[in-house]
């Protein structure tokens, strides 16, 4: 049910490991306290992922089953909410 980019769910605990990069660090190397907040908001995601949540349907349910779509006509290549990127350098 989940693939390494989730995590996974053991002992009743989500467990994901987080690459750190340098951009995520100040001039010294260390990680930026802020960044922290990020690395636990793709953890929430990825475990909401993994026990089956949508976030779509939460979304429409915490607005009260409306709202608008986002068009993507300017740009095809635009990058949805739950997509995975594999950019080429």
């Amino acid at each position: 049910m989940s693939s390494s980019l989730d995590g996974e769910i053991a002992n009743g605990r989500h467990l994901q490991q987080v690459r750190v990069y340098y951009e995520d660090t100040d001039f010294t190397g260390i990680v930026y306290h802020a960044n922290y907040l990020r690395f636990m908001e793709r953890a929430r995601t990825n475990y909401l992922r993994l026990i089956g949540a949508d976030h779509r349907a939460l979304e429409f349910r915490r607005k009260g089953g409306g709202g608008r779509r986002a068009s993507r006509q300017g740009n095809p290549r635009t990058t949805l909410l739950r997509s995975c990127v594999a950019p080429a350098s």
